[in-house]
């Protein structure tokens, strides 16, 4: 039985140590876990970015498409009246051309801010990415941090059992207490 306490001691310490390295390894995996997560984040939100450019692109080419039925309108007008015999650029017909200008126009405008708004939140999106990729690229310093102090508490809580196991742990006189 002299082995016993020995071996028990060694145990407990050999205990300690795997779940030290337990503790750091999980630091590890769950640090670069979250550097995973601020890549893919920053990826997105680049993602983000381009589409929201592409959208704003897209609402200036339906824009300009707008205004080009606006002048095909505008010239129909312009032709039929002139066939007629009316004349353009006065009374009536002139009202009717620039009301067909205004509406143009006021569609073009319309057809740019609703881009311009899908555009933004395309935008918004891509800076709360950014965002949570910084806060991901900060919990993986943090999940570092807490895996070394896990270790060093695991090993320190090691030798502290075994150190009483070994009867290096003495009774506290309850005097001290008050």
């Amino acid at each position: 039985m002299a082995f016993a306490l020995p071996l028990a001691i060694g145990a407990t310490l050999a205990g300690a140590g795997i779940q030290a390295y337990g503790a750091y390894q999980s630091g590890r995996a769950q640090s670069a876990q979250a550097q995973y997560q601020a890549a893919y984040a920053q990826q997105l939100a680049g993602a983000y970015g381009i589409r929201g450019a592409q959208m704003q692109a897209a609402g200036y080419q339906q824009a300009a498409d707008v205004g080009y039925r606006t002048a095909a309108d505008v010239a129909r007008t312009t032709v039929g009246a002139g066939a007629r015999g009316v004349a353009i650029g006065t009374g009536s017909t002139a009202g009717i051309i620039a009301s067909q200008y205004a509406l143009g126009q006021l569609g073009e405008r319309r057809t740019i801010a609703n881009a311009g708004e899908r555009a933004y939140g395309e935008y918004l999106r891509g800076t709360e990415e950014t965002a949570k990729a910084g806060l991901e690229t900060a919990a993986a310093g943090q999940y570092r941090i807490a895996g070394d102090i896990g270790a060093i508490g695991d090993i320190v809580s090691g030798v502290g059992k075994a150190a009483s196991m070994a009867g290096g742990a003495q009774s506290v006189d309850s005097k001290w207490y008050s």
